[in-house]
C-alpha cells in the first residue's frame, strides 16, 4: 500500500510523488517502527506525530480502505466490527509508542489521486469512537478533527459530537475556510466565527483556523 500513501499525500498535500518516492525509504511497516525511523535521524527541530485514519484503514483493509468512503459506501461497502476492533488496536498501540494522538478528515475536499474522499471520511460514528477509545488506552492524546460541517456525507452531523461520543479525551478541531476578498467563509457559507462558536458547542477543546488562498481543497 505504499503506492496509495504516496498517491494520498500527493492529492491532499500537494507533495510530489517522486519526491516523496525519493525520499522515504519505508524501513518501517508499525507506527511504533515508524517512531524508531525517525529517532534513527537527526533533526533540526523536536518532532510529534499524530496516528492518521488513513493509513491505520490501508495497513488493515488494504486495498478496501476508502471503498466506504465512495457516495454510498458507507452502506455498500461498510467497514465490520472485526476490522474497527483491529483498528482502535493499531491506534492504541501507536500512542502508547509516543503518538500524539488520533487524527481523521470530515472534509469531503480531500481526495486521494483517483478522485475518492481520503479513507474514514465517512466513517460511522462508532469507528471514530472505537478508534478515539484506542488512544485513550493507549495512554490518551488529543482527538485531531477536520472538517467544515458540510462535505458530503452519510453520516448525520451530530454522530461527530465528542460530547456524546465518551471517549473522555480533549478534542482538537481544525475548521476549513476560503479566504475571499472581503472577509473569511468556509465552503458552506458559514464566517469562521460562527464555525468555531459550532464547534465550541460541540465539544471541541482546541480549535484552530486553517485558511487556503489555493484553488485546491486543501488547508
Amino acid at each position: 500500500m505504499h503506492e496509495f500513501v504516496v498517491q494520498l499525500m500527493e492529492g491532499v498535500e500537494d507533495i510530489p510523488a517522486a519526491a516523496l518516492n525519493e525520499g522515504l525509504s519505508w524501513d518501517w511497516e508499525t507506527f511504533p517502527e515508524y517512531l524508531d525511523a525517525l529517532d534513527s535521524r537527526n533533526y533540526a527541530c523536536d518532532i510529534g506525530m499524530f496516528i492518521a485514519h488513513g493509513p491505520v484503514r490501508a495497513y488493515v483493509l488494504g486495498e478496501r480502505c476508502n471503498d466506504s468512503d465512495k457516495p454510498g459506501g458507507p452502506f455498500k461497502y461498510p467497514v465490520t466490527d472485526a476490522e474497527i476492533a483491529e483498528m482502535s488496536e493499531v491506534v492504541r498501540d501507536a500512542v502508547a509508542a509516543g503518538a500524539l494522538g488520533f487524527s481523521t478528515n470530515r472534509l469531503g475536499g480531500h481526495r486521494d489521486g483517483q478522485g475518492v474522499c481520503v479513507p474514514g471520511t465517512l466513517g460511522s460514528a462508532y469507528e471514530y469512537t472505537q478508534l478515539a477509545k484506542g488512544a485513550a488506552l493507549g495512554g490518551g492524546g488529543v482527538a485531531q478533527f477536520v472538517s467544515d460541517f458540510s462535505s458530503y456525507d452519510d453520516i448525520p452531523r451530530d454522530q461527530m459530537d465528542p460530547k456524546k461520543q465518551q471517549v473522555r479525551k480533549p478534542s482538537s478541531f481544525a475548521p476549513f475556510y476560503t479566504k475571499t476578498r472581503r472577509f473569511a467563509k468556509t465552503g458552506s457559507g458559514q464566517t469562521q466565527g460562527k464555525l468555531k462558536k459550532r464547534a465550541r458547542m460541540r465539544g471541541f477543546s482546541r480549535i484552530g483556523l486553517r485558511c487556503a488562498a489555493s484553488r485546491t481543497g486543501r488547508p
